[in-house]
């Protein structure tokens, strides 16, 4: 079996090529958030990129509210060019078409649609409170969704607590923003699939912070 460190710089794919990254100016961004134990999952379509206010206002939809010093606290962030963390251990891994650290991780499902797409990525330390789990994506799409749940790590079996975001319309950038509790269990693998309708798609990070939002039931 590999090793976490040999997870990490391994796409799951053979076609490892240097191709210039697709990437136009999107003329819009789409903020989705969900809670990872409930399900619920909220959508914002925005005309400017989102910021720390507007991802709280989406974060508050889902009953929690808080201030933008969520967003200052320690975080842990993997990207293309940094797949892999020694120390707390961290690692993200993706089964996409095309890959390089200059170029990114890049996923053209129509090319061969019967082929698995998907991206996991593994925090060994989660935080005590409530967890953020956000990826930043670019992406197009007719008519597509990406479905985000979690696995125990080197488990197998399903997918569980998966929530669904639509992907839609010419190139965009995409945040999803996911609270968790991690309810006394051993920190999980997270699971993003690409479901059919997607036409192209760029990774560019995953983070995991600390989401200390006090929440109300019941208020909103």
């Amino acid at each position: 079996m590999d090793t976490s460190a040999q997870r990490a710089a391994t796409t799951g794919g053979d076609l490892l090529r240097e191709r210039p990254r697709r990437r136009s100016e999107p003329g819009r961004w789409t903020h989705h958030v969900a809670d990872l134990n409930s399900g619920e999952v909220h959508t914002n379509v925005l005309d400017r990129p989102p910021t720390s206010k507007s991802r709280l206002e989406g974060l508050s939809r889902l009953g929690s509210i808080g201030d933008t010093t969520i967003f200052g606290g320690p975080v842990y962030t993997l990207t293309t060019r940094v797949p892999y963390l020694a120390s707390p251990e961290a690692w993200v891994v993706a089964y996409v078409d095309y890959f390089s650290p200059r170029v990114g991780m890049q996923w053209t499902p129509g090319d061969h649609p019967e082929d698995l797409r998907e991206l996991r990525c593994y925090f060994s330390q989660l935080p005590a409170e409530r967890s953020l789990l956000s990826i930043s994506l670019e992406a197009a799409a007719t008519v597509g969704h990406v479905s985000v749940g979690w696995v125990p790590l080197d488990q197998g079996g399903p997918v569980q607590g998966v929530v669904r975001f639509p992907i839609q319309g010419p190139d965009r950038e995409y945040t999803l923003d996911f609270t968790f509790d991690r309810q006394d269990t051993a920190p999980p693998e997270f699971v993003m699939t690409l479901e059919p309708g997607i036409d192209w798609m760029l990774f560019n990070s995953a983070t995991l912070q600390t989401a200390p939002l006090v929440t109300f039931p019941g208020v909103f």
